[in-house]
């Protein structure tokens, strides 16, 4: 059930869709990354797009080690409810619209030329409009191993884990949860396997990976911030403690053609398959250089992410 309609009983048979326009600008260069953008914001009861985002990473060696730290604060998109909030059937009132502000380290150890590994760690605090505060503990790893390791052509074997833990199961969408993704425990380790070929002017990627994992959820107030709920029909009702264990597998093609010295045409899809989230998204973009560029050709090649993912 939706916003307070469990203790209502409303029948919100309403589509729940939202659009609005965001903004971004970003700067890169071998040493450091930068970026500022705007996301929704609840003000006054209306949906804006005045909340500030960005993030900052920097790029670093030693010996055989890599480094990047980064810093950031960023909208929580797994949702209409996390990323736009939503409207509460009975009263009208606005909530959701979470954000995270956090900070990981990546590390990387390059082995030899066939073989390497990287390990992540990062903390989160995420809080959103008349959503109750959570926070949130990552950490993964893994190791790659090239197959094939050529100029122009590569075959890389990776196996991972990672673990995840968030303090409150706000997954619910009742009012004052935030509507993502938060198990207490999350165990998950996966194998991929990516070809890629590339072309004087042609190139093309292909992943494809197979993952176990297991969440766990304590329970939680079904409306974890009582002082800003009213009605006392279930006041005081909890969610129920759940367990799951998921088999999941994905893929992803990538190809790009370059037409003249200025221009090129790519193409991405990216489909990945669970028990309770199977997104399918395809891409066709182009880059245009402003000065003429024969060169090669990325490699592998890499579509543009979507700025709420960065």
């Amino acid at each position: 059930m939706f916003g307070s309609c469990f203790a209502t009983g409303c029948n919100d048979s309403s589509k729940h869709k939202r659009s609005i326009n965001t903004y971004a600008l970003s700067y890169d260069n071998e040493v450091f990354h930068i970026d500022v953008g705007t996301a929704p914001k609840i003000s006054g009861n209306k949906v804006t797009s005045n909340a500030l985002v960005g993030g900052f990473r920097t790029y670093f060696d030693y010996k055989d080690w890599s480094f990047t730290p980064y810093v950031y604060h960023r909208a929580v998109d797994n949702s209409l409810l996390s990323y736009f909030g939503d409207r509460d059937p009975v009263d009208g009132k606005l909530w959701g619209a979470v954000k995270k502000t956090g900070v990981s380290l990546t590390v990387s150890n390059y082995i030899n030329e066939y073989s390497g590994i990287w390990l992540k760690g990062g903390i989160d605090v995420l809080k959103g409009t008349d959503v109750a505060s959570n926070t949130k503990f990552s950490f993964m790893g893994g190791y790659y191993f090239h197959l094939i390791y050529r100029p122009n052509e590569r075959l890389t074997l990776s196996p991972s884990a990672m673990y995840m833990h968030y303090n409150k199961d706000l997954s619910g969408y009742t009012f004052s949860q935030g509507g993502y993704y938060s198990p207490q425990q999350y165990y998950s380790t996966s194998l991929s396997l990516a070809y890629m070929r590339r072309y004087d002017d042609f190139s093309y990627s292909v992943e494809a990976s197979l993952s176990l994992s297991h969440a766990t959820t304590d329970s939680i107030d079904r409306y974890p911030l009582k002082s800003k709920y009213y009605l006392a029909e279930d006041y005081d009702a909890v969610t129920t403690k759940s367990s799951s264990t998921t088999i999941g597998g994905g893929i992803t093609a990538v190809a790009e053609k370059r037409f003249g010295s200025h221009f090129v045409l790519g193409a991405q899809l990216k489909a990945i398959k669970s028990d309770d989230y199977s997104p399918l998204n395809g891409t066709l973009y182009f880059r245009y250089y402003m000065d003429a560029w024969e060169g090669d050709l990325p490699k592998p090649p890499s579509g543009p992410t979507p700025y709420v993912e960065w």
